[in-house]
């Protein structure tokens, strides 16, 4: 279990944030240490990622009468908040003259970094605090 300190939580100290992805496997080959460095998303950055996640439409129904739908854009999302916030990548080889290599790296692998990126930077509920969250059903 994690040591309960009272001190405040420090926001914004970090330059750089390493996520290594876990092992790869492609073409019957490992690839361990692929390693995506960002700088710390602002909450800018999040409020877009967030907000493209829950989109509202505006659908016309059947008698012609407004009616909104909640959709999101999941991949959307995943691909603007790494496009913003990524610095370099590590243990990648990208053909040489590559000017883009952001738009060359795979979605799936964007995927993974975003989200250990928003695991790293937003920290976890401790199992007390999920516990008493309004709308849980578990009793201490």
């Amino acid at each position: 279990m994690t040591e309960t300190k009272n001190k405040p939580m420090i926001i914004g100290g970090e330059t750089e944030i390493e996520i290594v992805l876990p092992p790869v496997e492609q073409d019957k080959e490992l690839f361990v240490g692929l390693t995506h460095v960002f700088r710390p998303p602002t909450a800018e950055d999040q409020l877009t990622y967030y907000r493209k996640m829950t989109q509202t439409e505006t659908l016309e129904g059947p008698k012609g009468e407004p009616r909104k739908r909640k959709s999101g854009d999941y991949w959307a999302a995943v691909a603007e908040l790494y496009d913003r916030c990524i610095t370099r990548v590590e243990n990648y080889q990208f053909p040489e003259g590559a000017e883009n290599w952001k738009a060359l790296m795979y979605l799936e692998h964007k995927q993974w970094a975003i989200e250990l990126l928003l695991e790293k930077v937003g920290g976890y509920l401790s199992p007390i605090a999920v516990k008493n969250s309004p709308g849980t059903s578990e009793k201490p």
